[in-house]
């Protein structure tokens, strides 16, 4: 999964439910991409909260 940010300074960070660290994930390139199924939960979660500093790549969604 792609996920993009127009502000290169981001870099977002969480846990799993089980307390396992996700991150930190940098947005340096403006894009960031992974199959990892626990980024791609908490990366999700971030791209569809109202207040988000990331969002998916709309290249992503014309794949599926």
């Amino acid at each position: 999964m792609r996920y993009k940010t127009r502000d290169k300074t981001v870099e977002v960070g969480g846990s799993t439910r089980y307390g396992e660290t996700i991150g930190p994930v940098s947005f340096k390139t403006g894009s960031y991409s992974t199959t990892d199924p626990d980024e791609i939960a908490f990366l999700d979660e971030l791209a569809t909260s109202k207040d988000n500093p990331i969002g998916f790549d709309p290249k992503e969604a014309k794949e599926e």
